[in-house]
């Protein structure tokens, strides 16, 4: 669990790294991958919410190589009724 102070933003970040001896295909796109923020078990702020173009980009990953998507969120929500969210809120990713 990471904690971080009420007002202050909270930085995701996730690496993909090939493992693989043989390369590896990764798919980024808007509507695709993200990262998402839940409170008492309902979404309320999405890297990639609203509207998102429909397309996916295939990047092949060979052994080593990375790719680390990042996204800020600043607290407020942007899915669903806007009112402060607080408390413990879980952090994830579609990938």
């Amino acid at each position: 669990m990471i904690g971080c102070a009420t007002g202050q933003p909270v930085v995701m970040t996730l690496t993909e790294t090939g493992t693989s001896q043989h390369d590896i295909a990764v798919f980024l796109g808007p509507s695709y991958n993200g990262f998402f923020a839940v409170r008492d078990g309902r979404r309320v702020w999405a890297w990639n919410a609203g509207s998102q173009p429909m397309f996916l980009v295939s990047q092949a990953l060979k052994l080593g190589e990375s790719i680390t998507p990042t996204a800020t969120w600043n607290g407020q929500p942007n899915i669903g009724p806007v009112q402060a969210v607080s408390g413990h809120v879980q952090i994830g990713s579609q990938v």
